[in-house]
């Protein structure tokens, strides 16, 4: 995270050989649901599509129960002749006032032999 103002949080990533991309907004704590934003990358060619899939829901991982979860499928999307072609899925899961709690990376963008779960561990408040 590169800044946070108010409920939304923005993020930078490292391009290789390029520096980092522009400030974008992965996460907006006040979205409703079936709400979505989208991040150009620098040349235009690859978008990234946010999309809110749930709020205010509870999970539990890893025997901790968090409420106020704002669930995001994000969609990577490359520009195939004048069309954005899907590309890949994954999922994200934000706890107001904790952070990200779950992550799901489908092969082959694990860049592993198969599907790739993330969870927070533990969360002490």
């Amino acid at each position: 995270m590169v800044r946070k103002q108010g409920g939304k949080y923005y993020g930078r990533n490292h391009e290789w050989y390029l520096g980092f991309t522009k400030e974008y907004l992965f996460l907006d704590e006040e979205a409703s649901l079936h709400s979505t934003w989208r991040h150009y990358k620098n040349d235009s060619t690859f978008v990234t599509e946010y999309k809110v899939i749930a709020v205010n829901s509870t999970r539990t991982f890893n025997g901790v129960d968090y409420p106020n979860v704002i669930e995001l499928e994000v969609n990577y999307y490359y520009l195939e002749g004048e069309e954005f072609v899907l590309h890949y899925s994954t999922l994200h899961y934000y706890a107001k006032g904790v952070g990200e709690i779950y992550t799901f990376y489908p092969y082959p963008v694990s860049s592993t032999f198969a599907d790739l779960n993330i969870s927070l561990l533990k969360y002490n408040p």
